[in-house]
C-alpha cells in the first residue's frame, strides 16, 4: 500500500525533466536521505530512464569500505547497476570536509559521463536546507544571497546538472517511508560530532521558528533568481557590455579586458550584480561577493569613489564613461566559469555564455523555484 509519504516522494520525482535522458546516476552513500531516494526511485521509476547508483568512498573512516559494499547490496537486491569512486582522504586537514565536497562532486560528475549520463539525482532535504540556512546566517549574510540555502538543481562543470527532487521533505518522513518498506540506512557517526559545524547547528534547531526560516528561505530564492534575470538582460544588451565595439586601449578586450559603457543606464541592482557576475567569470572567482564589497562596487560604479578599485580578483577603473575590468596583476587565474552554477544564476549564465559565442547548455532537469 502505497503510503501518503510516498505519494509525495513519488510526485517530486515525477517533478524532474528527464528530456529524454535513457539514464540518470543516483548519488547514494547508504544513509536514510540516499537510501530512500534509491528506494523510491526503484519504486515508482518504472517510466523513468535506467537508474545508475554511485557510492563516493572518501575513505575517512575505517568503515566507509563496508558502507560502500553494503550500498552495492542493496543494489543488486533491487537489481540496479552500482559503481564505488573512492577518493584519498588520506591527509585529514581543517579542509578536509570542504575537498572532499569539491570531490565528490568531480567523481559524481565522472561516474555520470561514464554511465552516458548528465544528471545526477542527490537527496537533500529539508533538514540540510534548514541547517544551511542557520550557518550562513550566522555567518551574518545580511545581503541574503546565500540565504537562499541550495538550488533545486545546480550545473557542474558547464556539463553535468545535480538535481534535488527532495528539497521540500524532512527527513523524518524520508525515515517512516523506508521503515514501511523494512528497509535499514546507515547513521554516519560524523552527524554527531560536535567538531563538525553542521552537527552544532542541529543542536540549535530547538530555537527555531521553522515556518519563518521556510519563509525566508523562499523568499530568499525568488529574489536571487529575479535579480540574476534582471543582470542578464543587461549582460545581453551589446549597449552597455561591449564585447566586439567601443573603445580599445592597452587592455584590449575580452578576455584580457572587459568594456562597460557606465554611461548609457543608471547604476541599479541590477547593474551591479550583472558586473559582479562579469567579474566574477573574468576572474575566474568561485562565488558572488560579500555584501560589504558588492556595496563597494556599487558605491565605484556610481562615481562617488576613487577612480579605480581593486575588488575580487579585478581591477576596475573608470575612463571616459566606459568601466574596464581587468584582472589583478596578482591573479594568475584564466577567465573561467565558477564550477557549480546554482538554478539562481542560471539567466547569468546563459546570458554570458551566449555573449561569448558559446553553445547553450541543456536546460536545467527542475525548471522552477519552489
Amino acid at each position: 500500500m502505497l503510503t501518503a509519504v510516498g505519494v509525495e516522494l513519488q510526485r517530486s520525482l515525477s517533478s524532474i525533466d528527464f528530456n529524454g535522458r535513457p539514464s540518470v546516476l543516483l548519488a547514494v552513500s547508504g544513509g536514510s536521505d540516499s537510501i530512500g531516494l534509491l528506494t523510491a526511485y526503484s519504486e515508482f521509476g518504472a517510466d523513468l530512464p535506467k537508474a545508475i547508483v554511485c557510492t563516493v568512498d572518501h575513505q575517512l573512516r575505517v568503515e566507509s569500505a563496508d558502507e560502500a559494499e553494503g550500498v552495492a547490496e542493496y543494489c543488486t537486491k533491487l537489481g540496479v547497476r552500482h559503481v564505488t569512486k573512492r577518493w584519498d582522504g588520506s591527509n585529514h586537514t581543517p579542509g578536509t570536509m570542504s575537498a572532499a565536497r569539491e570531490a565528490r562532486y568531480h567523481l559524481l560528475s565522472e561516474a555520470a559521463n561514464e554511465a552516458g549520463t548528465d544528471l545526477v539525482l542527490v537527496a537533500h532535504t529539508l533538514d540540510d536546507q534548514r541547517e544551511l540556512f542557520a550557518m550562513r546566517s550566522a555567518r551574518n549574510d545580511s545581503g541574503g544571497v546565500g540565504l537562499a540555502g541550495m538550488a533545486p538543481a545546480s550545473l557542474y562543470d558547464g556539463r553535468t546538472w545535480f538535481a534535488r527532487p527532495f528539497l521540500q521533505h524532512r527527513r523524518v518522513g524520508i525515515r517512516e517511508y523506508l521503515l514501511s518498506k523494512a528497509t535499514s540506512w546507515i547513521d554516519d557517526p560524523t552527524n554527531d560530532d560536535q567538531n563538525y559545524e553542521r552537527s552544532r547547528v542541529r543542536r540549535s534547531f530547538s530555537s527555531l521558528d521553522f515556518a519563518v526560516v521556510d519563509q525566508r528561505m523562499k523568499d530568499a530564492s525568488a529574489k536571487r533568481f529575479q535579480r540574476a534575470a534582471a543582470a542578464a538582460e543587461l549582460i545581453c544588451d551589446e549597449d552597455f557590455f561591449l564585447m566586439r565595439k567601443g573603445p580599445v586601449d592597452a587592455c584590449g578586450r575580452w578576455p584580457n579586458c572587459a568594456v562597460l559603457n557606465s554611461r548609457y543606464h543608471e547604476v541599479r541592482c541590477s547593474t551591479v550584480d550583472a558586473v559582479e557576475y562579469i567579474s566574477r567569470v573574468f576572474a575566474a572567482r568561485r562565488y558572488p561577493l560579500s555584501q560589504d564589497r558588492w556595496q563597494m562596487l556599487q558605491t565605484f560604479l556610481t562615481g562617488r569613489g576613487h577612480a579605480a578599485l581593486t575588488l575580487g580578483g579585478c581591477v576596475f577603473q573608470h575612463c571616459h564613461g566606459y568601466v574596464n575590468i581587468r584582472n589583478d596583476p596578482r591573479n594568475f587565474r584564466a577567465a573561467a566559469f565558477p564550477p557549480i552554477t546554482p538554478l539562481f544564476d542560471w539567466p547569468t549564465y546563459c546570458a554570458l555564455k551566449l555573449r561569448l559565442g558559446d553553445t547553450r547548455p541543456s536546460p536545467p532537469p527542475i525548471q522552477r523555484l519552489k
